[in-house]
């Protein structure tokens, strides 16, 4: 196997040791395999119901968020195991969507309630490029979610709300007993400009 600085086994490794360089590499370079995953995942079950890039963005998300566990040594284990968080995506998906018909409570292991990559009405997604940017630099990610759970409560929620559950303004909005999709959107500002502030320079929302 070849052991080039920009192989795919080579970069897994960087950014296991932290390299925030190597992440945005990795993940960057995989980005078309999650929307084709995506696209061939979109089955009966949820055509109609999902949008393949909304799936392929929820996948991702889990993807970087869960990078830790990742123990492949080969090659092409990390282009599988992309696959593997897609294709469990869509089942459950899937589960959810049949639950839903049923009437019955959305089953556990799937999305929070509401749609993961929900768009808000503007068509715009409620995770923050901005602040979406500091999950995937792996040394970042263990500073960002202590800063996160040092935040007062509502701060923490609204970030979590948007960051780690995917959901649109409109759902955090209501899930925060705020007025309008606008004011969980100002909310979310706060939130951010204080989790910036608990950060180390270097380490933070750009601008």
């Amino acid at each position: 196997m070849s052991q080039g600085k920009n192989t795919t086994f080579v970069l897994v490794r960087r950014a296991k040791g932290g390299d925030a360089e190597a992440m945005n590499a990795l993940f960057a370079r995989h980005q078309d395999l999650v929307r084709r995953a995506a696209a061939r995942a979109i089955g009966p079950a949820l055509r109609g119901r999902e949008e393949p890039e909304d799936l392929a963005q929820t996948a991702f998300r889990d993807a970087i968020l869960e990078f830790d566990r990742f123990e492949g040594t080969k090659e092409g284990s990390f282009r599988v195991w992309l696959r593997r968080i897609v294709e469990n995506k869509a089942r459950d998906r899937a589960r959810y969507w049949k639950a839903a018909k049923r009437g019955a409570a959305p089953v556990p292991g799937g999305a929070a309630e509401g749609r993961p990559g929900e768009t808000t009405g503007a068509g715009s997604p409620a995770l923050d490029p901005s602040v979406t940017s500091l999950l995937v630099a792996a040394e970042g990610k263990r500073l960002v979610r202590g800063a996160v759970e040092s935040l007062p409560e509502r701060w923490r929620r609204a970030i979590e709300y948007a960051y780690y559950d995917g959901h649109s303004f409109r759902e955090a909005a209501r899930r925060l007993g705020l007025p309008s999709e606008d004011a969980a959107r100002m909310l979310l500002r706060r939130a951010e400009r204080a989790l910036k502030a608990k950060l180390p320079p270097g380490v933070g929302p750009a601008g």
